[in-house]
């Protein structure tokens, strides 16, 4: 899959930008869109609990405690589900 920011909505981009700011290196966008594993990245359990944080601030929703697993949060496409799915819910989408 090759997807170019260019054609994402200001969401997906706001949401990769916040993925890469907690990675502790950056990486062109487009690894983090062909849903690299983040703990690839460099993303460990602190950083995990930040993403999470930043997600939470930055999107304006609150991520249950039962969907905080690792695994729901190892790749772009993973995370993006789960803010679109809590946005429907809150009415944001």
């Amino acid at each position: 899959m090759n997807i170019e920011i260019n054609n994402l909505n200001h969401n997906e981009v706001k949401l990769i930008h916040l993925i890469n700011r907690i990675l502790p290196e950056p990486v062109d966008s487009s690894v983090i869109l062909n849903d690299a594993e983040l703990h690839e990245l460099g993303l460990n359990s602190i950083g995990l609990v930040k993403l999470i944080t930043e997600i939470e601030q930055s999107f304006n929703i609150e991520i249950d405690d039962e969907f905080l697993l690792p695994d729901n949060f190892n790749t772009y496409s993973k995370i993006k589900n789960a803010v679109f799915r809590l946005l429907k819910i809150e009415g944001f989408l």
